[in-house]
């Protein structure tokens, strides 16, 4: 490789760093917003990317609190679903489409279950975890972590039978929130964003949705910027 790659991939490595950066100080902003404000500011976001979708929260069921309470949600979850119930589609495939309150059920509940969706994906295409019969669990802020599947901690799978999901799985693609303390770095109200063989975890509901809300809007503003 010559000094012209190597500073062509430095530009990048440094472009891609950068990037990295503005969504997770957009991120960390619309986590600390209030929950009112909270919920607003990830729908617009959600809505900024050039994606063919748009969407909206749904108005507060008058349930809410009692179902929440019922459910045993962690406290941002719950306070969520005071504000709105969940999120759904105008049209197009609206990325975070959250359930409402009503229709949360644990990984359990779904056929095929939690677990088992990730038994099936990893008797295709195997497990790269450093101990296969867990799930790799990796750290949301650290690039090196990643970039090498270095994980912080693991999961038995079976423990997300009795997670949330907080929107519809999608084969081995899905969003639990635990609601019971399951070990190192995992206590109840982290949320587990899980694709095959590891999954990234977010301290809690307010994380990972201005996270993944942040992705959608930084991408916006990059592509703004550029167009000016």
């Amino acid at each position: 490789m010559g000094l012209l790659d190597l500073f062509k991939m430095g530009k990048i490595l440094v472009g891609t760093a950068k990037a990295v950066r503005e969504q997770r100080t957009l991120g960390r902003d619309i986590a600390s917003l209030p929950m009112a404000e909270f919920v607003a500011e990830c729908v617009q976001n959600l809505n900024q990317s050039a994606g063919n979708w748009e969407g909206r929260a749904r108005p507060p069921s008058a349930q809410a609190a009692l179902l929440a309470s019922e459910k045993k949600l962690p406290a941002e979850l719950q306070e969520f679903y005071l504000h709105c119930d969940g999120f759904e589609a105008i049209h197009g495939e609206f990325p975070a489409a959250i359930f409402p309150v009503g229709e949360l059920r644990l990984g359990a509940d779904y056929q095929p279950t939690l677990s088992a969706r990730l038994s099936s994906f990893w008797a295709e295409h195997g497990n790269d975890s450093e101990k296969p019969d867990l799930l790799s669990i990796l750290p949301p802020d650290s690039l090196a972590a990643l970039a090498t599947n270095s994980a912080d901690c693991y999961l038995r799978p079976s423990l997300l039978e009795m997670a949330i999901p907080l929107c519809k799985p999608d084969g081995d693609r899905f969003v639990v929130i635990l609601l019971a303390d399951a070990g190192r770095n995992l206590p109840a109200g982290t949320v587990l964003d899980v694709e095959g063989g590891s999954a990234t975890r977010y301290p809690g509901f307010k994380a990972w949705l201005g996270s993944y809300a942040s992705l959608f809007g930084s991408i916006s503003q990059r592509f703004g910027k550029l167009e000016r």
